[in-house]
C-alpha cells in the first residue's frame, strides 16, 4: 500500500482550500429569465398592445446617472386611430413592495440639466412622444399592419427597491388606466 507523503498531503489540502474559497460570484451565473409585462387597450376600433421586458439583473444593477432606472415600454397600436398621448396629462407609475412609484415622463422638465448633456438624436429617442399613429389595412386583405413604437420612462433611482410587479399607465385621451402585468405561469 503506498501512502500519502506530506508534500502530497499539502498538495491536496491546498487544493481543497482553494475551490472551498472560492465566491458564488466566481463560479456565479444564472438561469432565469426577462420578467414580461403585457397591457392591451381600446384604441378607437381596435386594440392597443402595450409590453414591457426587464431582464432583473441589468434593471438592478443600471441606472442613468445614478439617478434614473430607465424602462422601455415597447407600444403596437392595432386600431386606425392614433393614440394621442401627452407628457402634461399621461401618468406612467410601477408598483414595487407594494408601494407606487410615478415615472418622469419629460425628462427635458425633471432633469433639464442631464437632458441637455445628450446628443439632439439621443433626445429625440427619449423624448415622450406625441401620438403612435394608426393601423393600416394590407393592401389586398383583411390583415391589419400595425403602428410599432418604443418609448421611455424613469422611475427615480432612490425610490426602486425592487423589481416591479406591475406598471399602471394613465393615457389621458383614453380616459382609462393601462395595467400591465405578468402573463400567469404555465406549467411545464
Amino acid at each position: 500500500m503506498k501512502l500519502i507523503t506530506a508534500p502530497h498531503l499539502v498538495c491536496v489540502l491546498a487544493v481543497i482550500g482553494t475551490l472551498a474559497s472560492l465566491s458564488f460570484a466566481e463560479i456565479g451565473g444564472r438561469s432565469g429569465r426577462s420578467k414580461t409585462f403585457n397591457g392591451t387597450a381600446t384604441v378607437g376600433n381596435g386594440e392597443c398592445r402595450f409590453s414591457i421586458s426587464l431582464e432583473p439583473v441589468s434593471f438592478a444593477v443600471n441606472s442613468v446617472a445614478g439617478k434614473y432606472k430607465l424602462v422601455e415600454v415597447s407600444i403596437e397600436n392595432r386600431g386606425t386611430t392614433p393614440l394621442v398621448l401627452s407628457s402634461d396629462q399621461d401618468h406612467f407609475d410601477a408598483v414595487i413592495n407594494g408601494q407606487v412609484v410615478p415615472a418622469v415622463l419629460s425628462l427635458q422638465r425633471a432633469d433639464s440639466v442631464l437632458w441637455d448633456s445628450y446628443s439632439i438624436s439621443t433626445r429625440k429617442d427619449l423624448a415622450y412622444p406625441l401620438r403612435v399613429g394608426a393601423a393600416m389595412a394590407a393592401v389586398g386583405g383583411r390583415d391589419i399592419v400595425a403602428e410599432y413604437m418604443s418609448m421611455f420612462v424613469f422611475l427615480p433611482a432612490d425610490r426602486v427597491s425592487g423589481i416591479p410587479t406591475e406598471f399602471r399607465y394613465t393615457i389621458a385621451s383614453l380616459g382609462t388606466t393601462v395595467t400591465l402585468r405578468q402573463p400567469p405561469a404555465t406549467a411545464q
